[in-house]
């Protein structure tokens, strides 16, 4: 179907295995279901996050439904941990809100709608969209990590957690007005290779992005 079709629910004692005999005035009706068309889960943002939790990440898709039973999940099976809060946004996109872990890892997103089919971000080489953050067609589940040498796309299906960097050091501490300055920043937790990492730098209010350095550290102008 295309969209969803809500119908009444309801049972009855058969007084014969010929269904055509029952009629309405057999069934006892008070609850509904809902079928509804595929849900397809194609990509979400940001891939990495703060082990404290609280990282909205925009799962984006087609077919989303504001159901009762909504929700996220981080991990799979026994060992998943439920999102605190999913927040319906509209059929393309719902915001996950991350729980707390205890220690940097690696998890599956997954998302319902019905409780009991759980979707991962669609990994299938042919599967492309028009991606809504980046206003461009892109592949389902792409991401080119901004720490890697190559810059080659990989297909994410996992959220990252890890420590928040603190800053240790900048050098230098001052620039001309002029810009064009190569700034160096020293920190604690920051790490390469991990997926879905860009590193951003705030400076008076303006946000830049940072570039990995191989020796250690971020840089940006």
């Amino acid at each position: 179907i295309d969209g969803s079709l809500e119908v009444p629910f309801g049972v009855a004692f058969a007084p014969s295995p010929d269904p055509s005999l029952l009629t309405e005035q057999h069934f006892a009706f008070g609850k509904s279901f809902t079928f509804y068309a595929t849900p397809r889960f194609l990509d979400f943002l940001p891939k990495m996050g703060d082990q404290v939790g609280g990282t909205n990440i925009n799962v984006y898709g087609e077919n989303f439904l504001d159901l009762p039973a909504l929700r996220c999940r981080f991990g799979t099976g026994v060992l998943a941990t439920t999102a605190p809060e999913t927040i319906f946004k509209s059929s393309n996109l719902v915001v996950c809100v991350t729980p707390v872990v205890r220690q940097q890892t690696e998890v599956n997103v997954e998302i319902t709608f019905n409780g009991v089919h759980w979707l991962r971000c669609n990994i299938d080489p042919a599967c492309t969209f028009l991606h809504p953050y980046y206003r461009e067609q892109r592949q389902c589940c792409s991401w080119t990590d901004s720490t890697s040498a190559d810059r080659l796309p990989i297909k994410v299906q996992s959220f990252t957690y890890a420590k928040r960097p603190a800053i240790t050091a900048l050098e230098p501490t001052a620039a001309p007005t002029q810009g064009d300055t190569e700034v160096k920043v020293l920190a604690t937790n920051m790490v390469n290779g991990n997926k879905g990492t860009i590193f951003t730098c705030e400076i008076g209010g303006e946000i830049v992005y940072g570039i990995w350095n191989v020796e250690g550290g971020l840089s940006f102008m």
